[in-house]
């Protein structure tokens, strides 16, 4: 990610041509200022003499902030020839202020050495002149070393302003703004100090060529002083040698730190290259995708016709070959190999529907085996449809048959038996036995019914709820439907659902409370889908505890909306075992805490049977009630419990904050194929909240797994679900007041968890702040963290925040229960450190 300050400093493509390399005679009498110590200009001179085309330009190391730094390699070895290049510069310049004879380059200077060796005896008289000069040249060059070391004290001096100016960053925004139109500047001086240098470079370069030819008419006659004189520069070499070495020692320091620093830029830089291909290449992943997905829907609507039209023919066919009993002794051994056959096929076809119903990217391997499976099946289609008619007819005769006499049987011996009460041993209150008895007459009508009493018989729990009045008088209740004949479970089929992503809302959006929105779901999903069916306490008569089952018992009857005793573990069970048939029930806990009784069936049966059965078994069920803490209520009746479920392979946990979350993500859950636990707040049911029109379709649906941005940002992230949502908001507002940009996230899901959507926000603002009122150690924000640090961790630039309830049990007194849950304040604190705010 891209650091907010990284387009302020200057480019490298917008300086100078010789703003990396110096020229070999910098300008020591100008005003030095900050910038003009990291410029130096280069100029070469092609049309000069030997010497001056051994010459390389002097340089000095380029500050952090001004190189490209797409290359380690490159800048060492640009850092090496600058230090290399910057001593020979200072040699040349020495010589040329003592104005001695220098070989033009040292191939050159050991060939003339041979062929001047007669011409040197004649400048013997003339040694002590040299001798002089020499001395002369000695004193210059230890006034240039001070200059020199005067110049490197200014340089560090730069390198420590440099640093200091690194670490308030903030403070350089604005210098640097003011360093790009200085810099332009800059260039118009550098190019008119590179015009005056070569100038100078083919003036001196003119008369040094003229003092050559003197020296070389002289060279001459001084044949021998020649060769004493190289042996003396030989060890003035030896001498600047290491002088030099103490200097590289001197600047490998410094080196050390810039190539660090230039590392780091380097490795952003490439961070974010990658960043940006990802993205692009998932984009157009996600295009191919929906082409895809539109595709499949297509066919899947065109495979679904041609499914309906082939089962109203069979449904003909059968009613036709129910008559032709006696063909069946012909073909009995035909039959049981092709049962064997169909059993296969449906059991493939059952994992391939559960599959794609798990899964958008399965739908093309499911085309794939339908078509093959469709082949298939039409090579014996004529054997396989007479076989397997006149097999499920003949079996459903029998199995009914069977089923009819154990149930006369097991109802005469019940019915010869005395009803033992939970009450008082004499007779039942007269509005018990009225409403037991309307429930006997409503019942009887249940298509269902039958479905239900075999699962009731499969129960562990039976003999416990036996035992209680209203449990006993439900079972004749089944008993007695499936005397008097119902729909099997096996013809119940389940349907599939189109998810509608949630649009934004319209200029005069409506209000709807949370309570009206869950109402809302429950009815129009009951009126779609007839194996829907709502149970708990107080459901029916008393219209819920919380009224969200309203107005549904008087529309549906009883035999749709279940009355339960105070029993959690066996209305539970019973709901698990008619998902187990195939349908569809709402079971509502009064509050989740009493979930617990009920724990062994939502764990162990509802979300383990799908694996347990290799994807043959789908559960259908939704668990739903208050969760978290309410008003008062104490430390047995205020847990969060999102982490308990979130953390079970094959539930999916959803938490609702607004009516839209609630009545979108309540019509998702009921027709998903899997168990859902559904956590609702108690103090947000008569909350009301802005909702579309959209959003109040009957086939408005919200997609299961995908978090809400309720506030963009570009500071801070905040991640929350449930009530703290509206306290993220409130915080963010307060946050906006004093400049700093808040963006937060409304999770939904909590299983499965959004991390692409909490990823890619934490990669825009660099930090994260998470909110819940469950206990801290190992709770929801935990697993944000954790996969925050796992995907995204170089992209933060603070620690990550947790807020979350006491780890304590919630205490009953308000100003206790207060402090135990996360507040407003809370939020916009470590809002606050994170973002590296006081307070």
């Amino acid at each position: 990610m891209e650091s907010p300050h990284s387009n302020l400093l200057p480019e490298v493509d917008s300086l100078p041509d010789g703003f990396v390399d110096g020229a070999t005679d910098p300008p020591l009498n100008s005003p030095k200022t900050q910038e003009e110590n990291c410029i130096t200009t280069t100029t070469t001179n092609h049309d000069t003499v030997a010497i001056e085309k051994a010459e390389k330009p002097r340089t000095f190391p380029v500050p952090l902030c001004e190189t490209d730094g797409n290359e380690d390699d490159e800048v060492d070895d640009l850092i090496r020839e600058s230090e290399k290049l910057s001593l020979e510069a200072e040699l040349e310049q020495k010589q040329e202020e003592t104005s001695t004879p220098v070989p033009q380059t040292l191939s050159e200077g050991s060939s003339q050495n041979s062929t001047l060796s007669t011409e040197m005896d004649s400048l013997k008289p003339k040694k002590q002149e040299v001798v002089e000069s020499k001395r002369k040249a000695s004193k210059n060059m230890f006034k240039s070393e001070k200059e020199f070391l005067e110049f490197m004290l200014k340089y560090q001096q730069v390198l420590s302003e440099r640093d200091s100016a690194i670490t308030v960053r903030d403070k350089l925004e604005s210098l640097c703004r003011e360093l790009q139109r200085q810099n332009k500047m800059l260039m118009e001086e550098c190019k008119r100090v590179s015009t005056e240098g070569q100038t100078l470079r083919s003036d001196l370069s003119t008369k040094f060529q003229d003092a050559i030819k003197d020296v070389s008419i002289k060279l001459d006659e001084q044949k021998d002083e020649s060769l004493a004189q190289l042996k003396e520069n030989e060890m003035l070499r030896t001498k600047l040698k290491h002088l030099a070495d103490q200097y590289m020692l001197s600047e490998q320091q410094h080196e050390q730190r810039l190539k660090q620093k230039t590392l780091e830029l380097q490795i952003s830089a490439l961070k974010i290259k990658q960043h940006e291909e990802k993205l692009i290449h998932e984009q157009s992943q996600m295009k191919v995708y929906a082409d895809q997905v539109s595709q499949l829907l297509s066919t899947e609507k065109n495979l679904r016709l041609q499914l309906t039209a082939d089962g109203d023919k069979f449904q003909q066919f059968q009613d036709a070959l129910v008559k032709s009993n006696e063909v069946f002794e012909t073909f009995k051994q035909e039959i049981d190999k092709m049962s064997k056959a169909i059993k296969e096929l449906r059991k493939e076809n059952a994992f391939l529907k559960s599959k794609t119903e798990k899964s958008d990217i399965s739908l093309i391997e499911l085309v794939e085996e339908r078509e093959r499976l469709k082949k298939q099946l039409e090579k014996t289609k004529k054997q396989k449809d007479k076989l397997e008619s006149l097999c499920r007819s003949l079996q459903a005769e029998r199995k009914q048959k069977e089923t009819n006499s154990s149930q006369r049987k097991i109802l005469h011996s019940l019915r010869s038996q005395p009803i033992r009460r939970m009450s008082q041993p004499g007779k039942a209150s007269p509005l018990v036995k009225q409403r037991d008895d309307t429930v006997v007459a409503t019942l009887a009508k249940c298509p269902f019914a039958h479905a239900l009493s075999r699962i009731f018989f499969s129960l562990a729990f039976f003999a416990g709820v036996v035992r209680s009045y209203k449990a006993q008088r439900m079972l004749g209740i089944l008993r007695q439907r499936a005397i008097d004949g119902g729909l099997a479970a096996s013809t119940l089929r389940r349907t599939r659902f189109a998810l509608v992503s949630a649009r934004s809302y319209a200029a005069g959006a409506k209000e709807m409370t949370v309570r009206d929105a869950l109402n809302s779901a429950i009815d129009e999903e009951m009126s779609a889908d007839p194996k829907v069916f709502v149970m708990g306490e107080e459901v029916g008569q008393y219209q819920g505890a919380y009224k969200i089952t309203k107005g549904l018992l008087e529309k549906y009857g009883p035999e749709r909306v279940y009355d339960t005793p105070i029993t959690e573990a066996g209305f539970t069970g019973i709901g698990v075992g008619a998902a187990y048939a195939g349908l569809k029930p709402v079971v509502e806990f009064m509050t989740f805490n009493f979930s617990m009784q009920a724990i062994d069936h939502i764990i162990n049966s509802a979300a383990k049977s799908n694996y347990m059965s290799a994807g043959q078994i789908n559960v259908p069920i939704v668990f739903r009630g208050p969760n978290g803490a309410a008003a008062g209520v104490g430390a047995q009746h205020s847990q969060c419990y999102a982490a308990w479920y979130a953390s079970v392979p094959g539930l999916k946990v959803l938490a609702p904050y607004s009516a839209e979350d609630a009545r979108g993500l309540l019509k998702a859950a009921i027709r998903d194929p899997d168990p859902v636990v559904f956590l609702e707040n108690e103090l947000l049911y008569g909350e009301s909240f802005p909702i579309s029109e959209e959003a109040l379709d009957s086939s408005f649906c919200l997609p299961i797994g995908k978090a809400k941005i309720e506030r963009e940002g570009k500071d801070v992230t905040i991640v929350t679900f449930s009530k703290m949502v509206g306290f993220a908001l409130k915080a963010a507002e307060k946050l906006a007041e004093e400049g700093i940009s808040a963006e937060v996230i409304n999770l939904r899901s909590i299983r499965p968890l959004d991390r692409a959507t909490i990823n890619a926000s934490v990669r825009k603002t660099s930090r994260l702040v998470t909110v819940e009122e469950g206990f801290p150690q190992h709770g929801v924000c935990a697993e944000i963290c954790a996969s925050v640090v796992e995907e995204s961790f170089s992209y933060l630039d603070a620690p990550v925040e947790r807020i979350a309830g006491a780890d304590v049990p919630m205490p009953y007194a308000a100003n206790l229960e207060r402090l135990a849950l996360p507040q407003i304040e809370d939020i916009v604190r470590a809002s606050k450190r994170a973002c590296y705010r006081s307070k």
